[in-house]
């Protein structure tokens, strides 16, 4: 539990010891993975993410050719995002808009604060816009678009894929 805490850096961590990995059995190693799946289950739907890292691994964002690879324009902000499993994950390279709206919530401006904070958005003073440094995972489509329109915003409507909201694909894989 604790390297997944560290790993996710959403926590501060009081012991500055890291535990050493415990010497389990195969048997005991699957179950023990099972039980923090369990964990991290509970905790995801109880809203609780800090489990679960906001940096993407490089790997995992190789295969972008298969993927659907949606945008966001606002402001001369151009933003690439992608879905895997249910996490919403914007593009290294997005641009957001540098100021927030004064109508922001402060949670969108404290979210834009620690992702500057942070080193995952820095300024781009040439273009007047935020750029993402990394690939970052958000919870939502709509809490992503705000953090890059700088301001409340409905994600389900502005990310487009081949000029159709997500909320009008989803309705198409419903149907």
């Amino acid at each position: 539990m604790y390297r997944l805490a560290y790993d996710a850096q959403k926590v501060n961590l009081a012991n500055t010891q890291i535990p050493s990995t415990p010497n389990l059995s195969e048997v005991d190693n699957a179950e023990m993975e099972h039980f923090l799946n369990a964990i991290r289950l509970i905790l995801s739907s109880v809203g609780i993410d800090v489990l679960e890292p906001k940096k993407v691994a490089a790997e995992s964002t190789k295969n972008v050719e298969k993927e659907k690879i949606y945008t966001l324009n606002i402001h001369n902000a151009k933003a690439e995002m992608k879905i895997i499993e249910d996490k919403y994950i914007v593009l290294q390279g997005s641009t957001a808009v540098i100021n927030d709206r004064p109508s922001a919530p402060s949670a969108i401006k404290n979210l834009r604060s620690s992702l500057i904070e942070s080193g995952i958005l820095k300024k781009n003073q040439d273009k007047n816009l935020l750029t993402f440094m990394d690939d970052y995972i958000f919870s939502s489509p709509s809490y992503t678009a705000a953090a890059i329109a700088g301001g409340s915003a409905n994600g389900r409507k502005e990310w487009k894929y081949q000029d159709k909201s997500l909320n009008e694909i989803e309705q198409e894989e419903i149907n």
